[in-house]
């Protein structure tokens, strides 16, 4: 045993270390051919379908005009998905998969990368990593067309890209590193302005000798984000990257009105009539109350996509939000408790499998047993097995049904034992690269976390995949020293 541990801590468990990174992905090429024999295919088939992708047709055929116009989501993945579609559509399905491929390859060679870095062992950062590449919820997202992959993979880009900058202190990998920022805010309008602003400040205030290859190398990323905050508002008369805030705070707070006190509410006019209707309803139900001019351009006007699923970026819906925001805002502020139940929600199904997310269920489909075995003994769901089959709609078996004990306890663990180990590193080190790359990645995690738990629901647990990959980094940090610790007391 003494030997086993001291050969996964060893700094010279893997020489040359540039092997870790050939074995790595051998074992991703390997698994993904494993994966594809299981019947796993990419998944764009629900392209037409999504609320925040636009109209296929708009895209491929008045793509910027689309693009442009777009208020309910920032511009990159629609930018992107247009783009192939209107110069290279017909293998539009083949580049969409080889991105995912490619991104989940060189997440990984990030992950050794960062682990390394971070002082990991090197045969540590390798099992790490391969543990990783063979998690359900990667090969899931990494085989669904979505905008949570690729962004996984541009938040661990951004940190590796830290971590260069403030070692090094080049203005160019600073430039990269702000840039992979806006690209990040420009397809997720989770990562508002604010983020950038915040994490500009903190290096400046950390690393004063930065200041000005922070500010050179963060003019222009900073300019594009803010031009389309600017656009919108000079447009659509709203600083932001989305408006549909007004819908996601809705579903927290008036969707989860009682039915009769919503009732009685809206007959006093203290909210109004779209109350009575869940967030994101058929158009036909908001022209009901409200009434939008036309405006000549396609993606504002139509309130269906060619496909024939509502159009979300219908100018309509931005007037729609807005009087959700408002009833929201009234309902928060004199039923408080409605919205913190929400939360406490928004935090449940943040500490669910990422796998368990309907989207997926097509290739779920295709690992009964290994899906299974994650959800039920891996992530630690073992009330399942207490749930009334013959009550699925109980309350107690709705919640047996999702609580995951192992993911909860790994989760919080990691994060608190990460803060610790931060504090002592601190101490010991400073400022060093180590110390700001690891609070790097755990104020990421806890912005995620707090953003998107605080600000919208059910779709949580999709959210936190996001940190995955940078939380499997700072979980490598907390077991090397674990370990690090059982061995000097061995000897």
């Amino acid at each position: 045993m003494k030997q086993l541990l001291n050969a996964v801590i060893s700094e010279d468990s893997i020489k040359p270390e540039r092997r870790i990174y050939y074995m790595i992905s051998a074992w991703f090429v390997a698994s993904r051919i494993v994966v594809y024999s299981l019947g796993i295919r990419f998944d764009d088939s629900g392209l037409g379908r999504l609320w925040q992708v636009a109209d296929l047709t708009l895209l491929k055929e008045r793509l910027w005009e689309t693009v442009f116009y777009m208020h309910g989501q920032p511009p990159l993945y629609n930018l992107y998905i247009g783009a192939c579609l209107k110069f290279l559509e017909s293998c539009s399905h083949y580049i969409f998969w080889f991105t995912h491929l490619a991104t989940g390859l060189l997440s990984c060679l990030m992950m050794v990368f960062l682990l390394r870095k971070l002082c990991v062992a090197p045969l540590l950062a390798l099992i790490a990593t391969g543990i990783y590449i063979i998690m359900p919820p990667v090969i899931l997202y990494e085989n669904w067309m979505f905008y949570t992959y690729p962004l996984s993979f541009f938040i661990l880009l951004s940190t590796m890209l830290f971590y260069k900058f403030v070692e090094t202190g080049e203005g160019n990998k600073g430039k990269l590193f702000f840039l992979s920022l806006a690209v990040i805010a420009l397809t997720r309008s989770m990562f508002h302005l604010a983020w950038i602003i915040f994490i500009i400040a903190g290096i400046t205030f950390l690393k004063p000798e930065l200041r000005k290859r922070v500010l050179i190398g963060s003019v222009i990323p900073f300019i594009l984000v803010l031009f389309w905050y600017t656009k919108n508002e000079a447009e659509f008369n709203y600083f932001g990257a989305s408006s549909w805030f007004g819908f996601s705070l809705a579903k927290m707070t008036t969707n989860r009105l009682p039915g009769s006190l919503k009732d009685e509410l809206i007959d006093e006019g203290k909210l109004s009539p779209l109350a009575g209707h869940i967030s994101f309803s058929e158009a036909v139900i908001y022209r009901r109350y409200l009434s939008v001019p036309g405006t000549g351009i396609p993606v504002l006007d139509r309130d269906y996509k060619s496909s024939g699923y509502p159009n979300y970026n219908a100018l309509l819906y931005k007037y729609a939000a807005e009087k959700y925001k408002e009833d929201a805002i009234y309902v928060l502020k004199n039923y408080p408790q409605v919205y913190l139940g929400s939360v406490g929600v928004a935090f449940f199904k943040y500490f669910m499998p990422a796998s368990e997310y309907s989207f997926l269920e097509r290739n779920r489909d295709h690992i009964p047993l290994y899906g299974g075995l994650y959800r039920n003994i891996i992530c630690g769901n073992y009330l399942s097995l207490l749930v009334d089959d013959k009550n699925p709609d109980g309350f107690k078996e709705k919640v047996f049904d999702k609580v995951h004990f192992n993911l909860i306890a790994w989760k919080i663990f990691f994060f608190i034992y990460a803060l610790i180990l931060l504090s002592r590193l601190i101490k010991k080190e400073g400022l060093s690269n180590r110390v700001l790359t690891t609070a790097f990645i755990l104020f990421n995690v806890a912005y995620v976390a707090v953003v998107g738990n605080f600000s919208d629901m059910p779709e949580n647990n999709r959210f936190r995949f996001l940190t995955s990959p940078i939380f499997l980094v700072i979980t490598g940090v907390g077991i090397n020293e674990i370990l690090r610790g059982w061995a000097k007391r061995e000897r």
